[in-house]
């Protein structure tokens, strides 16, 4: 292991989206070890609003630089390697866009420095699963985003020039090559027996039996199925929440006008109040449907659930099925809405068996998902790294 603080430069393609939060999570595993230093544009108002404070509080400085499209963010792109700056040791390049990869990479050959991808999605796929229509409405309405597509594929071509690679999913890595880094959780903070979970149900107003979406609504992650699903089971003692609705979107709205009197819905929520929230749930549902995007992920909210003890009901999309064997909750094909809604009502139903599988899910992500677990695999990917360069 190396015996000294590393300086490490965390570049992150925008900090003003849910793409902070993995950010945020190698931010503080590798700052266990290491002097980390955030970096990144910032294309809305402020920063993701869950994380916003979160890593200064830790001691971990966080740059966040306005940033706009071309040709203005030409001045951001010269502030943002200004803020890495010529003593950083290591940079650690989060997802394969050109504010992360494409600024990592310009750095590295200047100054030398070695440079670690880290790849959670799968970008690309989604714009593939697109009609031919789509696509061009995609390009023709971004083209002046740093992040465009046309700009987002030469990224995603020089991935090979990273001097090592972690990702979050077996698919990813088959696909990339790289050291697996799961989305790990702070089992220690995260703990149920911490949270007063009648008092998160006080709060929340609900008093029957709850089944919980966690997470920001998006296509790929089936929320139209859990609806659907909560109307087939049609109990006035069950709520359906669906937690981390942001703003106003097309989406949102849709998943509103089809969710009825027993769904609802709660705005995005700081991550310091994730277990809080989590401890009101009976069932926490991530129902992935089967699609390139959600094939190459892991979602995150399911450690989360994990970490919590939370009863669990998912899809077999990605890994979720080997990382919930073992008895960690029940597992059904994707998109298939009689038996989501049977899965749910087996857990209602049975709240004995519901909580063994809840104590296995967090015996396994204290075991095997934990920060500690991240920590021991980044350790390896930076000496490797540093070993070599």
């Amino acid at each position: 292991m190396i015996d000294r603080r590393l300086r490490i430069a965390l570049l992150c393609h925008d900090l003003a989206r849910n793409s902070f939060g993995r950010a945020y999570v190698l931010a503080r595993v590798l700052a266990r070890d290491h002097k980390v230093h955030v970096v990144g544009p910032q294309f809305g108002p402020s920063v993701w609003p869950p994380f916003a404070g979160l890593l200064e509080a830790h001691g971990v400085r966080v740059t966040a630089i306005p940033s706009h499209r071309y040709p203005r963010y030409l001045a951001s792109a010269a502030r943002l390697r200004r803020a890495i700056g010529t003593d950083t040791d290591v940079i650690y390049a989060v997802k394969p866009f050109p504010t992360s990869l494409g600024l990592g990479l310009s750095h590295k050959q200047r100054h030398g420095v070695p440079l670690i991808l880290d790849i959670d999605d799968w970008e690309l796929g989604t714009f593939q699963s697109m009609g031919w229509r789509k696509r061009l409405e995609t390009i023709a309405g971004g083209i002046t985003s740093p992040n465009n597509y046309l700009w987002l594929r030469r990224t995603y071509a020089q991935t090979s020039r990273a001097d090592a690679i972690t990702v979050s999913s077996s698919f990813l890595q088959r696909r990339f090559g790289g050291t697996i880094v799961v989305h790990g959780r702070d089992t220690a903070a995260m703990d149920p027996g911490q949270v007063d979970r009648k008092r998160a149900r006080q709060e929340l107003g609900v008093l029957g039996q709850v089944v919980m979406f966690l997470g920001t609504p998006r296509p790929h992650k089936g929320v139209e199925d859990l609806m659907a699903a909560l109307h087939q089971i049609d109990r006035p003692d069950v709520t359906g929440l669906i937690v981390g609705a942001g703003a106003r979107s097309w989406y949102t709205e849709q998943l509103k006008a089809q969710a009825g009197e027993r769904v609802r819905f709660l705005p995005l929520q700081p991550f310091s109040r994730v277990p809080f929230l989590l401890s009101a749930a009976d069932v926490v549902v991530v129902p992935q449907r089967q699609v390139p995007f959600a094939e190459a992920q892991v979602p995150a909210k399911l450690f989360d659930a994990m970490a919590m003890g939370r009863p669990i009901v998912a899809t077999t999309v990605s890994d979720i099925p080997d990382i919930l064997s073992g008895g960690c909750g029940l597992v059904v094909p994707p998109g298939d809405v009689d038996a989501l809604a049977e899965a749910i009502a087996y857990m209602l139903d049975h709240p004995a068996a519901a909580e063994r599988m809840g104590l296995a899910a967090r015996e396994k992500c204290v075991r095997e998902f934990s920060w500690e677990n991240m920590q021991s695999t980044l350790r390896q990917v930076i000496d490797r790294v540093v070993a070599t360069s």
